[in-house]
């Protein structure tokens, strides 16, 4: 018997994570069966918001939550 399909959403917190979010997102977004990813971002002073802005244009399955 053969096992159906695994889908999960994946939650990515983080805080001035803009030189490494670009390669965390980049990561999850390759694996299979990652159906939706949320990003909680905790208030960053760099540019992580941004960049998770960037990649979220390209992909509806990408979303961000700040604080």
């Amino acid at each position: 018997m053969s096992m159906p399909p695994v889908s999960v959403d994946a939650v990515v917190v983080t805080y001035d994570s803009a030189n490494t979010i670009d390669a965390c997102l980049a990561s999850l977004l390759a694996q299979a069966g990652v159906a939706r990813i949320i990003v909680v971002d905790n208030g960053s002073r760099d540019a992580t918001v941004e960049r998770v802005q960037a990649i979220a244009r390209d992909r509806k399955s990408t979303r961000l939550n700040s604080s």
